[in-house]
């Protein structure tokens, strides 16, 4: 997981209603799964405020892959509280490490749309026993 610190710069003093139009802006990231972090904490900085942001790729805050509501909501943010966003790279979450993946593994997990992992032994038993008393 990777994490940004989105700063919002060129005004200092935001009304209420700008909040508001952020939390649609990040609950449509978060809804497209660009960022993973369901709460907004703003911290002020100079010349404006920051938040963090988890992102499941590196480049998930690239703007190619906001919806077109996104875009323009993006743009309608900006251009309303003459604002500008400036996503920064801060690093990998330490709190989440990084898993190898081995390249020959000595397990498989098998799946299917058809059976349950709860129901297949049981036909599997009934089947069996089916077929030993027809032996018998």
């Amino acid at each position: 997981m990777f994490i940004y610190k989105l700063k919002i710069t060129g005004n200092t003093k935001l009304p209420d209603h700008f909040f508001e139009d952020m939390d649609l802006y990040l609950n449509l990231l978060n809804r497209g799964k660009q960022v993973i972090n369901e709460e907004w904490q703003y911290e002020p900085i100079k010349n404006g405020i920051q938040l963090n942001l988890y992102c499941p790729e590196k480049d998930s805050l690239n703007d190619k892959y906001l919806s077109a509501y996104g875009r323009d909501l993006k743009k309608k943010i900006e251009n309303d509280f003459n604002v500008l966003f400036k996503p920064e790279y801060a690093g990998i979450d330490p709190e989440i490490p990084s898993t190898p993946i081995p390249s020959v593994s000595n397990f498989y997990i098998l799946g299917s749309r058809d059976w349950s992992p709860d129901f297949r032994p049981k036909v599997s038993q009934k089947l069996e026993n089916t077929i030993k008393t027809e032996e018998k």
